[in-house]
């Protein structure tokens, strides 16, 4: 008897192939019943390999697509109960667009659909109000990640373990401590004024110095805020980023984030999170790369601490304890006396992710906000005038000699409104980590300040999500929500006047960023010189540069009858957004760019 292997194998496959199907679909049935993801609104044509993912994060501008999707989707359905059967008849005759509270968004690699929560409450529920309870937690995916690129601090933590080191860390950043360093503050930010005019001096003719000079944005604050968390995290002088360990770890923190921002960078982070296994085989050369910068900070720390170290016995900190903590500007002296005030050994390599967290995380989210928001005044000219003249009025004026320094209550309090609401705006506007992600524990309900509509009409009070359930905040697209303020995604000061109107920079809870305190002072603090000494001019063109032929350079930085491109930004999120140029390498400038054409103010133009 002969048989058909072919036909017999065919079959089997068929098979197996309509088993696992029919298992597919009864497994989504089963969860369609047990819970609610299947009732929410989803944008319109997904990828069939990305999803929606490459659309918000890579396509285009950070936070475009999600602003455009929670208009269409992510409102509340209707503001007061009197809307509600309007709303919900209006939906089941086909009305489009009606708002919502939560909605989905298909994943990239076929991961199961994201939800993007835009409601405060559930947005609270996920994000500070279970921070102990072990319901929600960053992606387990990304945590590796985290852990190489800045360590196991707090940002990493998760749990009990965040509990331990907010406890501990948050005393760092009193409001008291963060008074005590108003002098650190304005000293870097006169040494940063003073680096920048002699840069713009050098080489510069009388002519050519009243129309100022381009310059990339990214990177001049740094230095200032880089040099602030060096001398209150461990005495240490980065001479404005000029020092060779400050070239060093901004090298290195750039090559990071051109990477974060490139489509491979994209595509790591969407295949980690479908495959997390992947983290326990990466290449050794991938995981050096990603750990340089932190190594970097790692090695200075650590020849600054063994003094420390040394010198701070556990007898005497006993006898002392922590009572001149305010004296004590340098944060590694102060996490070495705390950990010795109960007689414990200092943990060398959680201590040393403290300060790696504190300097990479620190100073670049705090310089990012003020060359952003620095740009946006170039668009916005009147801000930029009505926010010199207040500084003027207040008697901060540019010019040669000693010049006035703020004090603490001048640039934390009320004293300078205008200077508030800049400041506030571009917190709001331009939060570096623009989103982030958690993921369920277990089966949860959570709770919605205002119900949505559901795919099927009716209205939905909370939602049911599984064990397993991502979610994602944009914290980008939340605070330029239009239902919250005044102007949505431009900026505009007057937008922020008058109270904080619920930013979600700094995240809430016992998530929030334990040195807020401390990046609303300096961001001021730089805000405020800066317009002070200098104009800031937008840049809509700059010449193309020719290959293979020498452009002619006048000394002004102009180019002699260069073909000219316009200038468009884009900001891209890998990690944190970073602006670009659109097709930059032509203009000669590749990866992150920011450009502005900067002048020198004199006291008699003010």
């Amino acid at each position: 008897m002969s048989y058909n292997w072919s036909a017999i194998t065919y079959a089997s496959l068929f098979g197996l192939t309509a088993v696992l199907v029919l298992a597919r679909r009864t497994r989504q049935l089963r969860e369609q019943e047990r819970y609610d993801i299947h009732k929410l609104d989803c944008p319109p044509n997904p990828h069939w390999l990305w999803g929606h993912e490459k659309e918000a994060v890579y396509d285009r501008n950070c936070p475009e697509a999600w602003n455009e999707w929670a208009e269409r989707l992510g409102q509340p359905a209707y503001a007061d109960a009197s809307a509600k059967d309007n709303r919900i008849e209006s939906r089941k005759d086909g009305e489009a667009n009606i708002g919502k509270g939560v909605y989905r968004i298909k994943a990239a690699l076929w991961h199961d659909d994201i939800l993007v929560p835009t409601d405060s409450l559930a947005i609270a529920h996920i994000v500070s109000r279970n921070v102990y309870s072990n319901k929600y937690s960053k992606s387990p995916a990304f945590r590796p990640l985290i852990e190489r690129v800045i360590g196991r601090s707090i940002v990493w933590a998760e749990g009990e373990e965040h509990r331990r080191m907010a406890k501990v860390l948050a005393g760092c950043f009193t409001g008291e401590r963060v008074r005590g360093m108003i002098d650190v503050v304005g000293e870097c930010s006169e040494k940063l004024s003073e680096k920048l005019r002699s840069r713009l001096a050098a080489g510069a003719s009388s002519e050519s110095a009243k129309e100022g000079k381009l310059m990339n944005l990214i990177g001049w604050p740094s230095g200032a805020t880089l040099d602030i968390i060096g001398r209150i995290g461990f005495d240490h002088d980065f001479q404005c980023g000029e020092s060779a360990e400050a070239k060093d770890m901004s090298r290195l923190w750039n090559k990071h984030s051109e990477m974060g921002m490139s489509f491979t960078g994209f595509m790591s982070t969407v295949v980690l999170r479908a495959l997390p296994i992947i983290n326990d085989f990466l290449p050794e050369k991938v995981k050096k790369a990603q750990e340089a910068t932190k190594l970097s900070v790692r090695k200075l720390a650590a020849n600054l601490a063994r003094e420390e170290l040394t010198s701070t016995s556990a007898e005497n900190v006993q006898r002392e304890g922590l009572k001149n903590d305010r004296d004590q500007d340098n944060l590694l002296s102060y996490l070495i006396r705390a950990s010795k005030r109960d007689g414990k050994e200092v943990n060398i390599d959680e201590l040393f992710d403290h300060i790696s967290t504190f300097i990479i995380s620190g100073h670049e989210t705090s310089s990012g906000i003020i060359a952003h928001t620095l740009h946006a005044l170039t668009a916005n000219r009147p801000a930029q005038e009505i926010l010199r003249a207040e500084l003027t009025s207040a008697g901060f004026v540019p010019g040669s000699g000693k010049l006035r320094m703020p004090t603490y209550d001048e640039l934390m309090g009320n004293s300078l409104p205008y200077l508030d609401a800049v400041a506030k705006e571009g917190l709001r506007m331009f939060v570096p980590p623009a989103q982030t992600e958690r993921v369920a524990l277990e089966d949860d309900v959570v709770p919605l300040g205002t119900p949505i509509i559901g795919a099927d009409g009716k209205a939905l009070e909370s939602l049911r999500v599984k064990k397993g359930q991502m979610f994602l905040i944009s914290w980008a697209s939340i605070n330029t929500n239009a239902q919250r303020w005044l102007a949505s995604e431009q900026p505009t000061p007057r937008a922020t006047l008058g109270g904080w109107q619920h930013l979600g920079t700094f995240s809430e809870g016992p998530r929030i960023c334990l040195g807020y305190r401390l990046a609303v002072l300096e961001i001021k603090a730089l805000l405020l010189t800066l317009v002070r000494d200098f104009e800031f001019i937008a840049v809509e063109k700059v010449p193309v540069v020719r290959k293979g032929i020498d452009s002619v350079e006048r000394a002004d930085g102009k180019h002699e009858d260069a073909e000219m491109m316009d200038v468009k930004i884009q900001r891209r999120f890998g990690g944190m957004v970073h602006p670009f140029i659109e097709d930059g390498e032509k203009a000669g400038m590749p990866g992150i760019w920011l450009p502005v054409t900067v002048r020198a103010l004199s006291a008699s133009e003010v």
